[in-house]
């Protein structure tokens, strides 16, 4: 987050709650409704997907200051396209689905920085 303005880092940090991960837990896990995303405070998280056959797909690894779950804003009933596995221990900023989507309605200038970022 040391690229973002200031007005963006505080409404993510108000918005967001602190919660330790572990080492081979999930997020979430592709199909379950979305209700929050997160952003990389310590640790790396596995973004994925498993196909018809139960093999799993790693699309990308995210770190400190990466959002995963972004794709859930503004949508009706979510639901989680991806997996996000946690590779080591950690720690995420959890973040309302609603509670965001809520903020930038409110500041189209900081709303169009976060689809940036």
């Amino acid at each position: 987050m040391t690229n973002l303005s200031t007005p963006l880092k505080a409404l993510l940090q108000t918005c967001a709650t602190t919660r330790k991960i572990k080492k081979d837990t999930y997020l979430f896990h592709q199909g379950e409704l979305a209700n929050s995303m997160y952003i990389i405070l310590a640790g790396r998280v596995q973004i994925g997907k498993t196909d018809a056959e139960g093999k799993e797909l790693t699309l990308r690894i995210c770190q400190k200051n990466d959002i995963v779950g972004e794709l859930i804003l503004f949508a009706d009933h979510p639901k989680y396209v991806f997996s996000a596995k946690c590779l080591e221990n950690g720690e995420v900023g959890v973040i309302n689905r609603e509670t965001i989507e809520k903020k930038l309605l409110e500041n189209r200038d900081v709303a169009f920085e976060f689809m940036k970022w």
